[in-house]
This record gives C-alpha cells, sequence and structure tokens, in this order.
C-alpha cells in the first residue's frame, strides 16, 4: 500500500538582519517560502505550489512582505549613521566634562541645542556613570573623576544618590 497526498510548509530560503518596524530596531530575520508539496508516506518529496514568500522577525515574530529588505537596508544605513553621531557626540561630552566643564553649562548648551530635559539627564547619567561631585564653594556639579573645582579652585565633594 502506497501512501501518497500533499501538505503545506514554510521553508527557510534566507536569513540575515533587518529593520523591523515592530520592534523599532534592526533584529535576525528569516525569510520563508510557503508552498504545497507532493508527499510520500508522509515525506514531502517536492513543491508543486508556490504560495508566496514573507519575512519574519526572530524577535517579536511579526511576517512582513519581502520588500521590507530593500527599505531595511536604506534604515539600516542611516540608523547606523545615527548611531556614529551620538558616539561622536557622547564621546565629545564626556572629553568636555572631564575637562572640568561643569554640568550646568554642558545642560545649558544642550538645551539650547533643543534636546527635551528627560533626554538631557539620560545622557548625563550615562556620561556621568550617576557619579557627580560638587564644588562645596560655588556649587557647581563635576564629573566624579576630578578633585577641584574649574571655577573657584574650591574642593570637591561627592554627591549622594
Amino acid at each position: 500500500m502506497i501512501i501518497w497526498g500533499s501538505r503545506g510548509r514554510e521553508r527557510k530560503i534566507g536569513e540575515g538582519e533587518f529593520y523591523c518596524p515592530n520592534c523599532q530596531r534592526r533584529c535576525r530575520y528569516h525569510r520563508k517560502r510557503l508552498g504545497r508539496y507532493f508527499t510520500l508516506y508522509f515525506i514531502p518529496l517536492f513543491e508543486t505550489k508556490k504560495y508566496g514568500e514573507f519575512v519574519e522577525c526572530q524577535v517579536c515574530g511579526r511576517t512582513f512582505k519581502p520588500e521590507i529588505l530593500e527599505y531595511s537596508s536604506q534604515a539600516l544605513e542611516e540608523e547606523r549613521k545615527l548611531e556614529k553621531q551620538r558616539i561622536e557626540l557622547f564621546n565629545s561630552l564626556r572629553n568636555e566634562l572631564e575637562a572640568g566643564t561643569p554640568i550646568q553649562l554642558v545642560m545649558s548648551s544642550m538645551q539650547e541645542s533643543g534636546l527635551s530635559e528627560d533626554d538631557i539627564k539620560i545622557i548625563l547619567s550615562t556620561a556621568t556613570n550617576g557619579r557627580i561631585k560638587m564644588c562645596n564653594q560655588c556649587e557647581y556639579m563635576y564629573i566624579d573623576t576630578l578633585k577641584f573645582c574649574a571655577n573657584c579652585g574650591g574642593t570637591l565633594i561627592m554627591l549622594e544618590d
């Protein structure tokens, strides 16, 4: 007795990285093809009908049309450029703080550039690792690697969290 038939099957035809609109970040993906396969003894042997292809995000599991990969390469390139700019800005900020610029002055220049207060707090918290010293004379705040106030020369004391 020969048992034959057909069944639907997903088959992975590629993988890589793309910008997932649902996750709003770069994620791994699998590109898959749906089709109907001829089976012999429940073993799929060959494809008899193609239903189409899709891209599946490996983080959130959502599926998208394959065209998302064309958009994704542009979005990934833009995201890489933005990330590079963020790193350069962060390094510049860190260098400015380590050179002795008071945190208050850095905050005011960041506010003038249009950043929100929440963004400024996050950036400064990251740049200072949450460790801040304050001058006991003029009350300027500095990064914790400094020992003396750049404004008045006073001794810096560590602020408690």
